[in-house]
């Protein structure tokens, strides 16, 4: 990912811009209500401005097309349903029994109504910018949602007023750092005993953990690959390596046998979680409307290794 610390050169309003608008209607919406409580907080009164809100969340569009010099813009809501349920049912499970901000239903009608925003059913606003961003490359893409920073092209951050190119390299590192460190926020776990530092280790230098079993014990090492020069197959034989640990030691196995019949449930757990994580482009939807989504690369033959690199690792 290259960060630029400059507003990059962009003529004026040449750029057409997507923008991820569930977070505008989420902050307009949460400024503008506040709760008044009385009697020791027995009793309280909510108020809400509508007329504030709306002002508000024009207010931030405008900006963002100001910022960016945008000759047009299409901005995403979501809305029913969301294909990642069936994947996981503990998707976003998290998330419902959070209050919503009063406004955010009467918002939602105003900017589909009178600023054109378009609500999508099945997916997430986030899947829908960047289905756009891979169909118009050109454009950019406008948000504060770090799961976007899987797709290449440039990047608006409006809270930061922060331009940045994401490289199809870096998104793709982006997307398997992910995978193994889940997304508590949005319900799902990752890989058990990855987290970030890990991640972006195994995803940087091909890292990945190998076992050696002898006299009772299992000494994991860590192992680098090396590399085919297809950047998604590395990358995902990376990853289920690092579940097929994960369920090795969850399972006390003993045996090179044990471990390696890990390797199909290992993938099925890695794909359940790629697939949540995975942000939907161009060509992702068929014709009849099903969504395809994330599919797991074939990695052709066994892993080689480089002996000796990075540390050992008993449990």
């Amino acid at each position: 990912m290259i960060r630029l610390n400059k507003k990059p050169s962009i003529k004026k309003r040449n750029r057409h811009i997507i923008i991820d608008a569930d977070s505008l209607i989420y902050k307009a919406a949460v400024l503008n209500e506040e709760t008044y409580s009385f009697d020791d907080g027995d009793n309280s009164v909510l108020h809400t401005d509508l007329e504030s809100a709306k002002a508000c969340l024009k207010e931030d569009l405008e900006n963002i097309i100001k910022d960016t010099k945008a000759r047009s813009y299409k901005a995403y809501l979501t809305g029913k349903e969301n294909f990642r349920y069936t994947i996981l049912p503990t998707y976003k499970s998290n998330r419902k029994d959070i209050k919503k901000p009063e406004l955010l239903e009467a918002l939602r009608e105003y900017a589909i109504n009178e600023l054109g925003f378009v609500m999508v059913d099945g997916m997430e606003a986030d899947d829908a910018c960047c289905i756009d961003m891979t169909k118009e490359k050109r454009s950019i893409l406008c948000h504060i949602d770090k799961d976007l920073n899987q797709i290449e092209g440039l990047h608006y951050n409006w809270n930061k007023q922060e331009f940045y190119e994401i490289d199809p390299q870096s998104g793709l590192k982006f997307f398997f750092m992910q995978v193994l460190t889940g997304d508590p926020s949005d319900g799902y776990k990752g890989c058990p005993g990855v987290g970030k530092v890990k991640a972006k280790e195994a995803v940087e230098l091909y890292l990945y953990p190998c076992p050696s079993f002898g006299k009772g014990k299992v000494t994991w090492f860590n192992t680098t690959l090396k590399g085919s020069g297809d950047l998604k197959k590395d990358l995902w034989e990376v990853v289920v390596k690092h579940y097929q640990k994960a369920l090795a030691v969850k399972k006390d196995i003993g045996t090179i046998k044990e471990y390696e019949e890990l390797r199909e449930e290992a993938e099925k757990e890695a794909l359940t979680q790629a697939r949540v994580a995975y942000m939907l482009r161009d060509g992702d939807i068929e014709s009849n409307g099903n969504i395809i989504g994330f599919k797991a690369p074939i990695y052709g033959g066994c892993p080689i290794w480089e002996e000796g690199k990075g540390e050992s690792i008993t449990r």
